[in-house]
């Protein structure tokens, strides 16, 4: 993928859009969008191209961030141990202030394992931030009963809830 598409706008907050794994390159393109009131009004939009067979994927995250400057940032996907298994994907994204872990799957309940066992979930979506240290510092787990990074227990979910949620305190 090409270099991430951001804003720079001096006041207020500004917009990063990262693609990740094998996703088409976004490009920023000048459209015209008709509002009902002011009628054609010049706009910025991102378009995907692909030549894929369906289903397509377009894997983006868009990180928020003051400043002009937008931070750097990587994301990787992360391989999934079942040989073809496109049903889930999880991707570490990687900041200065350290590693997020995000996972969707299309088959909640399921346990899948990524990257040799380091993720292991039955969730449909759960997500992972570890500091810049490697310290797990916050979980969240949609659906599914339990989400371990490393070996580790990082998350349950109680019987009867859909969701758990639990940050570091110092």
């Amino acid at each position: 993928m090409a270099g991430p598409l951001s804003t720079s706008w001096p006041d207020g907050g500004n917009l990063l859009i990262v693609g990740a794994g094998d996703s088409p390159t976004p490009s920023l393109e000048d459209y015209v969008i008709l509002d009902r009131i002011r009628g054609p009004v010049p706009a910025k939009c991102v378009r995907y191209r692909a030549k894929a067979t369906p289903p397509a994927r377009f894997d983006t995250f868009l990180v928020p961030y003051k400043g002009t400057a937008a931070p750097a940032v990587s994301a990787v996907e992360l391989v999934s141990d079942e040989p073809g298994g496109k049903a889930a994907s999880a991707f570490e994204v990687t900041t200065a202030q350290g590693k997020d872990i995000v996972f969707t799957s299309a088959e909640p309940g399921r346990k899948i394992a990524f990257a040799g066992g380091r993720l292991i979930t039955d969730a449909q979506a759960a997500a992972l931030r570890f500091d810049r240290d490697g310290k797990l510092v916050y979980v969240f787990q949609f659906g599914g009963t339990e989400t371990s990074c490393g070996g580790k227990s990082a998350i349950t979910v109680k019987p009867g809830e859909a969701f758990a949620e639990w940050t570091m305190t110092n």
